[in-house]
């Protein structure tokens, strides 16, 4: 269970809000528009990238690994490209969303700023 404490408490909000957010969306059916169309785009974000860089903490076995900016970035993109341009391709039930391109994009910048630039000033 150590390489829980392996994620910050920036990462374990996100989680647990996405987690309360899905509660209240499929189980008690209540409705929430803003972050029913944008939180998900956002969380998916941050946790894709926590995910990316505790993946690499545990292959290269470095305990304090950061993702650089332009790797944030790269993802992000990759993200939201196949959210919002291939998947709405390959199927109707997907719908380009230009905002939610930047619900990905305050992900990252969210990321950056809670997980990169914190590690900075408590490193």
């Amino acid at each position: 269970m150590r390489w829980l404490a392996k994620f910050s408490y920036s990462v374990w909000l996100i989680f647990l809000l996405f987690l309360l957010h899905q509660f209240l969306q499929k189980v008690l059916h209540i409705p929430l528009p803003f972050i029913d169309s944008y939180f998900d785009p956002f969380a998916c974000a941050v946790l894709g990238l926590a995910a990316i860089q505790f993946e690499r903490v545990i292959l290269w076995r470095s305990s304090n690994f950061k993702l650089t900016w332009y790797e944030i970035v790269g993802v992000v993109i990759f993200l939201a490209f196949i959210s919002e341009y291939l998947f709405p391709l390959l199927s109707d039930r997907f719908v380009r969303d230009f905002y939610d391109v930047l619900a990905y994009a305050a992900g990252g910048i969210y990321f950056y700023f809670f997980e990169q630039c914190a590690k900075k000033y408590t490193n």
